[in-house]
């Protein structure tokens, strides 16, 4: 019997991880909850546990690998008392698991050596999806080697049931299990050979009238637009991309040469985004070194381009004056032994309390309701070298300053080290970024979805002001707000303000 290993959802609307380091290795023993790998999400890096006891029989997702989706088979565990799936022997022929009641037969497909000396590659794109019909030799993904970019066929006919390795993985080792097709129950053998990546089936199989495949381009209504999509300037690969994805080549600008539609054109169209022909300037060659992407400056990326193309954003902005705020704190850190509160703190605290005079601001868009909290879980924006992090003051509006002081330490210090828990950093119901004590005066922050909202705090500066007819010089610092405006209106944002300038101006209720 064996069971197996799957890359849990280990955070809220987490889709994907990288699997950093395998902790064992095929053949070693293993007890329940004993960590087996480790994995880096967006935001930390965790250990994954056995789910039983038992031997690791098989790997199935190389370290390294990068964009492993949630719910892909990380590995197999064989029963201790022997009994198992899949078997390796002698012959170097990996056979499929085969039913003699005619349950169905899953192959597996496996990364080939393309070329001689080949030893890894880069998964570019799948050109078929979990769920949908292949036949064999329809090609099933793009494949690109330090030489050139090959497609992947398909080894037999029937249906792509999981995919293991993510579009955009690198260093793929040969051999590793790309993806498993789910065959038909007709009792015959299906067989990988390792190494070449060849496969033979049974000659007999009714796969083909079992799965029909499923026609994927777009229907063209008339004689005219099949006409007109033919005449569209495009590669192979972007025409056979589109007509996977269901796209219409018509709708669709290539920045190829003389408005070529390219494979980069048709990716950017399912991401969502856009481009004008002949549009796009090339990067400058000049002397340059390229960093790669760590999987949270990956994730940030995306969900900040998310934000900006989906999320109707507006903002809103206020000068508050901090002299009185400056002196009280400058008055708390002097107490001996106390813990030093830091001006992050302060604004932890006055967001609290102000989103929970404001509950209409401390909200989520959920697409058909906006969702009003009952507590504040105050969101903190922390650099860290791997990329930008948000650690969760939980309840903020109902802790001292000095709570929030040793917490935020706590959970920046875990940040930079890469040990926050998923717990630490999800569920925020708002944001704020500080970034005065980099002497900027002012920010406009990107939303981070679902929350509606996120604040952000400028430096603190000498200003002159007017008082009593009377230009004065004071403290100052300039408060702005990113808001959805789908869950909330301008005048709600604009009271969200208020109630913090009344705070950060009369900060008697910060330091109880």
């Amino acid at each position: 019997m064996s069971s197996e290993i799957i890359l849990p959802e280990l955070a809220e609307s987490m889709t994907s991880a990288t699997l950093i380091t395998w902790l064992k290795q095929p053949g070693d023993s293993v007890r329940s909850g004993e960590p087996v790998a480790e994995v880096e999400t967006d935001k930390t890096t965790v250990e994954i546990e056995a789910p039983t006891d038992g031997i690791l029989d098989r790997i199935q997702v190389a370290a390294g690998t990068e964009d492993v989706a949630v719910g892909t088979v990380l590995a197999v565990l064989r029963d201790i008392d022997g009994e198992e799936q899949d078997t390796p022997v002698d012959d170097g022929v990996f056979r499929s698991g085969v039913s003699d009641s005619g349950q169905a037969v899953m192959m597996e497909v496996r990364l080939p050596e393309m070329a001689e000396s080949m030893a890894v590659a880069t998964v570019t794109t799948w050109l078929r999806q979990p769920g949908q019909a292949v036949r064999a030799g329809d090609p099933i993904a793009e494949i690109e080697t330090d030489k050139t970019t090959v497609e992947l066929e398909s080894p037999a006919d029937g249906i792509l049931d999981v995919i293991h390795v993510s579009a955009g993985t690198e260093d793929v080792p040969v051999g590793t299990v790309l993806a498993t097709l789910r065959l038909s129950g007709d009792g015959g053998v299906a067989t990988v050979i390792r190494e070449s990546g060849l496969v033979q089936d049974n000659p007999n199989s009714d796969v083909a009238a079992e799965f029909p495949a499923k026609p994927m381009a777009p229907e063209l209504k008339n004689k005219d637009e099949v006409l007109a999509s033919e005449a569209i300037e495009a590669t192979p690969l972007a025409r056979q991309m589109s007509a996977l994805a269901g796209l219409n080549l018509a709708s669709i600008s290539g920045t190829g040469p003389a408005g070529k539609i390219e494979k980069a054109d048709i990716e950017r169209q399912l991401r969502g985004g856009a481009a004008s022909r002949g549009s796009t300037e090339p990067v400058s060659d000049s002397a340059h070194a390229d960093e790669p992407l760590t999987a949270m400056r990956r994730v940030t990326a995306d969900r900040m381009t998310m934000s900006k193309q989906t999320v109707p954003h507006f903002y809103l902005e206020l000068s508050c004056s901090v002299e009185h705020l400056v002196v009280l704190r400058k008055r708390a850190n002097a107490v001996a032994g106390a813990l030093p509160i830091t001006v992050n703190d302060l604004l932890v605290r006055a967001s609290g309390l102000a989103l929970a005079k404001v509950p209409q601001a401390n909200s989520a868009w959920t697409g058909d309701a906006v969702r009003v909290f009952e507590t504040v879980d105050v969101a903190v924006a922390v650099s860290t070298p791997s990329g930008l992090v948000t650690p969760v003051v939980r309840a903020a509006e109902t802790k001292a300053v000095q709570t929030i002081a040793a917490e935020l330490r706590d959970l920046a210090t875990r940040a930079r080290k890469g040990q926050l828990k998923p717990d630490d950093y999800t569920g925020g119901t708002c944001t704020i970024s500080n970034l005065g004590m980099f002497g900027v005066s002012s920010l406009f922050a990107i939303l981070n979805p679902p929350q509606s909202c996120i604040l952000g705090f400028g430096a603190i500066e000498q200003r002159p002001v007017v008082r009593d007819q009377k230009v004065v010089v004071e403290s100052m610092m300039t408060v702005t707000l990113s808001a959805d405006h789908r869950a909330i209106d301008g005048e709600t944002g604009a009271e969200l303000l208020q109630a913090l300038k009344g705070l950060l101006e009369g900060p008697g209720a910060l330091f109880e």
